[in-house]
């Protein structure tokens, strides 16, 4: 697992039916320029803003911070994964293992959500 993704993972909590998860990256590293795409190239922050809590360019970090339904947040991330894949032919295999490694994220919140459940 790409350490980016493993880091996310590790801020990954959930009660009462909620998963709170921070994405907050670095500017220049791969999961900061997904987030600036998703901040300048997409209208995806718009379908989860009551869950959402973040800013581009916030101290040179893009900030991100979810906090909402886990059936949101796995929409949330998946949805973030297959636009950025889908619309960036150009990236490196740095950016593309990120992206895709954004599936093991909404796994965990899965898991963590059966496991409150049960």
């Amino acid at each position: 697992m790409h350490p980016q993704i493993k880091d996310i993972c590790s801020t990954l909590t959930t009660r009462s039916g909620k998963v709170q998860f921070e994405l907050t990256s670095c500017e220049g590293s791969s999961m900061g320029d997904i987030l600036a795409f998703m901040y300048y190239r997409t209208g995806i922050v718009d379908l989860v803003r009551e869950y959402v809590i973040g800013y581009p360019h916030n101290g040179g970090r893009h900030s991100c911070s979810f906090n909402g339904p886990w059936g949101d947040a796995v929409a949330f991330i998946e949805l973030l994964k297959e636009t950025y894949l889908a619309r960036n032919v150009t990236m490196d295999e740095e950016h593309r293992r990120v992206a895709n490694e954004l599936t093991f994220l909404s796994q965990a919140i899965f898991n963590k959500a059966v496991k409150e459940l049960l």
